[in-house]
Protein backbone atom coordinates (compact mmCIF):
# COMPACT_ATOMS: atom_id res chain seq x y z
CA UNK A 1 0.00 0.00 0.00
CA UNK A 2 1.15 3.52 -0.72
CA UNK A 3 1.13 6.24 1.89
CA UNK A 4 -0.14 9.80 2.06
CA UNK A 5 -0.20 11.17 5.58
CA UNK A 6 -2.15 14.32 4.74
CA UNK A 7 -4.44 13.21 1.91
CA UNK A 8 -6.68 10.18 2.29
CA UNK A 9 -6.38 7.13 0.03
CA UNK A 10 -9.78 7.94 -1.47
CA UNK A 11 -8.07 10.78 -3.31
CA UNK A 12 -10.63 13.51 -3.22
CA UNK A 13 -14.21 12.74 -4.22
CA UNK A 14 -15.16 14.79 -7.26
CA UNK A 15 -17.58 16.93 -5.22
CA UNK A 16 -14.86 18.09 -2.83
CA UNK A 17 -12.77 20.26 -5.13
CA UNK A 18 -11.89 22.84 -2.43
CA UNK A 19 -10.77 20.10 -0.06
CA UNK A 20 -8.62 18.63 -2.82
CA UNK A 21 -6.83 21.94 -3.47
CA UNK A 22 -6.24 22.60 0.25
CA UNK A 23 -4.86 19.09 0.70
CA UNK A 24 -2.46 19.54 -2.21
CA UNK A 25 -1.13 22.81 -0.81
CA UNK A 26 -0.64 21.38 2.70
CA UNK A 27 1.13 18.25 1.52
CA UNK A 28 3.51 20.02 -0.82
CA UNK A 29 4.35 22.51 1.90
CA UNK A 30 4.85 20.04 4.75
CA UNK A 31 6.83 17.27 3.05
CA UNK A 32 10.45 17.46 1.89
CA UNK A 33 11.13 15.35 -1.17
CA UNK A 34 14.52 14.53 -2.63
CA UNK A 35 14.18 12.84 -6.03
CA UNK A 36 16.38 11.90 -8.97
CA UNK A 37 14.87 11.98 -12.47
CA UNK A 38 16.38 10.17 -15.45
CA UNK A 39 14.73 10.64 -18.85
CA UNK A 40 15.93 9.18 -22.15
CA UNK A 41 14.32 9.85 -25.54
CA UNK A 42 15.21 7.93 -28.69
CA UNK A 43 14.11 9.51 -31.96
CA UNK A 44 15.35 7.47 -34.95
CA UNK A 45 16.51 9.54 -37.90
CA UNK A 46 14.29 7.48 -40.20
CA UNK A 47 10.77 8.93 -39.99
CA UNK A 48 9.12 5.52 -40.42
CA UNK A 49 10.04 4.62 -36.83
CA UNK A 50 8.31 5.85 -33.66
CA UNK A 51 9.87 7.86 -30.83
CA UNK A 52 10.66 5.94 -27.64
CA UNK A 53 10.91 7.54 -24.19
CA UNK A 54 12.01 6.02 -20.89
CA UNK A 55 11.72 7.82 -17.54
CA UNK A 56 12.79 6.74 -14.06
CA UNK A 57 12.29 8.66 -10.81
CA UNK A 58 13.84 7.68 -7.49
CA UNK A 59 12.49 9.13 -4.24
CA UNK A 60 15.40 9.15 -1.78
CA UNK A 61 14.57 8.64 1.90
CA UNK A 62 16.47 10.15 4.86
CA UNK A 63 18.64 12.52 2.84
CA UNK A 64 18.49 16.12 4.08
CA UNK A 65 15.28 15.18 5.87
CA UNK A 66 13.56 13.72 2.81
CA UNK A 67 10.45 11.68 3.69
CA UNK A 68 9.83 9.87 0.41
CA UNK A 69 10.76 6.33 -0.58
CA UNK A 70 9.69 5.17 -4.04
CA UNK A 71 10.86 4.05 -7.50
CA UNK A 72 8.70 5.08 -10.46
CA UNK A 73 9.19 4.26 -14.16
CA UNK A 74 7.47 4.96 -17.48
CA UNK A 75 7.95 3.84 -21.09
CA UNK A 76 6.30 5.62 -24.06
CA UNK A 77 5.97 4.94 -27.77
CA UNK A 78 4.67 7.81 -29.92
CA UNK A 79 4.33 8.22 -33.66
CA UNK A 80 2.38 9.73 -36.56
CA UNK A 81 1.48 7.48 -39.51
CA UNK A 82 0.54 9.18 -42.76
CA UNK A 83 -1.84 7.08 -44.86
CA UNK A 84 -2.03 9.78 -47.56
CA UNK A 85 -5.61 9.83 -48.92
CA UNK A 86 -6.83 7.84 -45.90
CA UNK A 87 -5.62 10.46 -43.43
CA UNK A 88 -3.14 10.78 -40.58
CA UNK A 89 -3.04 8.49 -37.53
CA UNK A 90 -1.45 9.77 -34.30
CA UNK A 91 -0.89 7.57 -31.29
CA UNK A 92 0.89 7.38 -27.94
CA UNK A 93 1.17 4.17 -25.91
CA UNK A 94 2.52 4.09 -22.35
CA UNK A 95 3.24 1.56 -19.64
CA UNK A 96 4.70 2.23 -16.23
CA UNK A 97 4.26 1.96 -12.50
CA UNK A 98 5.97 1.86 -9.12
CA UNK A 99 8.66 -0.73 -8.41
CA UNK A 100 8.63 0.52 -4.82
CA UNK A 101 5.83 2.64 -3.31
CA UNK A 102 6.68 2.58 0.41
CA UNK A 103 6.22 6.33 0.93
CA UNK A 104 4.62 8.31 -1.91
CA UNK A 105 3.06 11.72 -1.42
CA UNK A 106 0.56 13.41 -3.68
CA UNK A 107 2.97 15.30 -5.93
CA UNK A 108 4.88 12.11 -6.76
CA UNK A 109 1.92 9.91 -7.71
CA UNK A 110 1.27 8.97 -11.32
CA UNK A 111 -0.87 11.83 -12.63
CA UNK A 112 -2.69 11.44 -15.94
CA UNK A 113 -2.72 14.59 -18.06
CA UNK A 114 -6.22 16.00 -17.80
CA UNK A 115 -8.32 18.71 -19.39
CA UNK A 116 -6.64 21.25 -17.06
CA UNK A 117 -3.00 20.61 -17.95
CA UNK A 118 -3.20 19.15 -21.46
CA UNK A 119 -1.95 21.36 -24.26
CA UNK A 120 -4.85 21.79 -26.66
CA UNK A 121 -2.49 21.51 -29.63
CA UNK A 122 -1.43 17.97 -28.72
CA UNK A 123 -4.43 15.78 -27.98
CA UNK A 124 -2.53 12.48 -27.79
CA UNK A 125 -0.80 13.62 -24.59
CA UNK A 126 -3.85 13.51 -22.33
CA UNK A 127 -7.55 13.15 -21.60
CA UNK A 128 -10.30 15.59 -22.49
CA UNK A 129 -12.89 15.06 -19.72
CA UNK A 130 -10.90 13.57 -16.84
CA UNK A 131 -10.71 15.62 -13.64
CA UNK A 132 -7.26 16.39 -12.24
CA UNK A 133 -5.94 14.11 -9.48
CA UNK A 134 -9.09 11.96 -9.23
CA UNK A 135 -7.33 9.02 -10.90
CA UNK A 136 -3.83 9.67 -9.54
CA UNK A 137 -2.27 6.51 -8.16
CA UNK A 138 0.82 4.61 -7.02
CA UNK A 139 -0.06 1.33 -8.72
CA UNK A 140 2.62 -1.24 -9.51
CA UNK A 141 1.56 -1.30 -13.17
CA UNK A 142 -0.62 0.83 -15.42
CA UNK A 143 -1.32 1.06 -19.16
CA UNK A 144 -2.27 4.19 -21.08
CA UNK A 145 -3.17 4.74 -24.73
CA UNK A 146 -4.16 7.73 -26.87
CA UNK A 147 -5.17 7.42 -30.51
CA UNK A 148 -6.68 9.83 -33.01
CA UNK A 149 -7.26 9.65 -36.75
CA UNK A 150 -7.41 12.81 -38.87
CA UNK A 151 -9.45 12.09 -41.98
CA UNK A 152 -8.15 15.22 -43.75
CA UNK A 153 -11.11 15.65 -46.09
CA UNK A 154 -11.59 11.96 -46.87
CA UNK A 155 -15.31 12.31 -46.10
CA UNK A 156 -15.97 16.06 -45.85
CA UNK A 157 -14.52 16.79 -49.30
CA UNK A 158 -17.35 14.73 -50.76
CA UNK A 159 -19.90 17.09 -49.17
CA UNK A 160 -20.04 20.28 -51.29
CA UNK A 161 -20.59 22.78 -48.46
CA UNK A 162 -17.99 21.22 -46.19
CA UNK A 163 -15.50 21.08 -49.02
CA UNK A 164 -15.68 24.86 -49.33
CA UNK A 165 -15.30 25.29 -45.56
CA UNK A 166 -12.30 22.94 -45.51
CA UNK A 167 -13.40 21.54 -42.12
CA UNK A 168 -12.13 18.02 -41.52
CA UNK A 169 -13.30 15.10 -39.39
CA UNK A 170 -11.23 13.62 -36.57
CA UNK A 171 -11.98 10.72 -34.23
CA UNK A 172 -10.25 8.60 -31.63
CA UNK A 173 -10.05 7.34 -28.07
CA UNK A 174 -8.12 7.74 -24.83
CA UNK A 175 -7.82 5.11 -22.12
CA UNK A 176 -5.91 3.97 -19.06
CA UNK A 177 -6.07 0.60 -17.33
CA UNK A 178 -4.77 -0.46 -13.92
CA UNK A 179 -7.08 -3.36 -13.13
CA UNK A 180 -10.65 -4.41 -13.94
CA UNK A 181 -12.19 -2.06 -11.38
CA UNK A 182 -9.85 0.83 -12.14
CA UNK A 183 -10.03 1.88 -15.78
CA UNK A 184 -11.18 4.87 -17.79
CA UNK A 185 -12.07 5.40 -21.45
CA UNK A 186 -12.96 8.32 -23.70
CA UNK A 187 -14.31 8.13 -27.25
CA UNK A 188 -14.54 11.24 -29.38
CA UNK A 189 -15.43 12.54 -32.81
CA UNK A 190 -14.99 16.11 -33.95
CA UNK A 191 -14.33 18.76 -36.55
CA UNK A 192 -10.99 20.50 -36.95
CA UNK A 193 -9.54 23.30 -39.04
CA UNK A 194 -12.61 25.42 -38.19
CA UNK A 195 -11.71 28.88 -39.46
CA UNK A 196 -8.20 27.38 -39.80
CA UNK A 197 -7.72 27.67 -36.02
CA UNK A 198 -10.29 25.75 -33.98
CA UNK A 199 -11.17 22.17 -33.20
CA UNK A 200 -14.40 20.98 -31.57
CA UNK A 201 -14.88 17.44 -30.25
CA UNK A 202 -17.89 15.59 -28.86
CA UNK A 203 -16.46 13.34 -26.14
CA UNK A 204 -18.06 10.50 -24.16
CA UNK A 205 -16.32 9.06 -21.10
CA UNK A 206 -16.65 5.77 -19.22
CA UNK A 207 -15.35 4.83 -15.76
CA UNK A 208 -14.93 1.09 -15.09
CA UNK A 209 -17.06 0.30 -18.13
CA UNK A 210 -19.98 2.49 -17.05
CA UNK A 211 -21.11 5.64 -18.83
CA UNK A 212 -19.87 8.73 -16.99
CA UNK A 213 -20.52 11.88 -18.99
CA UNK A 214 -20.54 13.45 -22.45
CA UNK A 215 -19.54 16.94 -23.46
CA UNK A 216 -18.21 19.23 -26.16
CA UNK A 217 -14.53 19.89 -25.73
Amino acid sequence: DWSSDVCSSDLFPSHDREGEEDCIKREIKEELNITINLITRLSPAHYDYPTFSIAYTKGINRVFGSDVDFDKWNFDIQDDKNFKLLGLLKYKLSVGGFLNNKVVFLQDLKHFNSNVVRARSNYVNGFQLMNSYINSNAAKLYYEAHLEHHLNGLITNKIPYFKKLNWNLVGGCNTYFIKNNDRYEEVFVGLENIFKLLRLDFVTSFQNGKYQTASLS
